[in-house]
């Protein structure tokens, strides 16, 4: 699907194709399923039962809320991101200002950030191995329940966290203005939360 402009696109059960436009306003399905998406506008809000398979990028989102998982998709904004919400993110990325980070990467280093954007809020029920969210600025992230693997690293990456909370490993983690890796680690040493591959990552 290719148009100048969409201003509200609502299909009633599943889509799946890929859609590209300049402009994009509210986009609301039952199941998004596969596609490549290439959406400008700075008004874009994305509504979903749930999301599989799906490599999108936008310029900027006001909003993505899937009532059930976001699975094996990657998620990209050129710039601020301002709701995501969803019930588990699975193998799923979610980027805002990295846009030549490697879908499946957690960022390394400060050239990693192409744009200073930010994600406003992050709420979630589940954070599953092979999940990524990263953004210059994170507002209020609650991951829910983190899956606990000994496997590659996943996790949250950011110059600066203002307030982040999550159980990990049975323990409860929380983050209030971190703006150095020495927070995070500290953070992670009072709760005893135990080496695994979940990670957040400051730079």
């Amino acid at each position: 699907m290719t148009a100048q402009s969409i201003s509200k696109l609502t299909v009633g059960n599943t889509f799946a194709t890929s859609l590209s436009t300049t402009s994009l306003g509210a986009f609301k399905a039952g199941q998004v399923v596969g596609g490549t998406w290439t959406v400008g506008g700075t008004k874009t809000s994305v509504t979903a039962d749930s999301i599989t398979g799906l490599t999108a990028t936008f310029d900027t989102v006001s909003k993505i809320a899937v009532k059930g998982d976001i699975i094996s998709s990657t998620l990209r904004a050129g710039g601020n991101i301002g709701t995501v919400q969803a019930g588990n993110l699975r193998a799923s990325n979610v980027y805002a200002g990295l846009a030549n980070l490697a879908a499946g990467l957690l960022p390394s280093a400060p050239g990693d950030f192409t744009t200073a954007a930010s994600i406003n809020t992050l709420k979630l029920k589940n954070f599953s191995a092979g999940s990524n969210v990263a953004a210059s600025s994170i507002g209020k992230a609650t991951l829910g329940t983190v899956e606990e693997v000994a496997g590659p690293r996943f996790g949250v990456g950011a110059h600066q966290i203002k307030n982040l909370t999550a159980t990990v490993s049975g323990k409860k983690l929380k983050l209030k203005n971190a703006q150095a890796q020495a927070d995070v680690d500290g953070a992670f040493a009072a709760a005893a939360i135990p080496a695994q591959g979940f990670a957040i990552v400051i730079v």
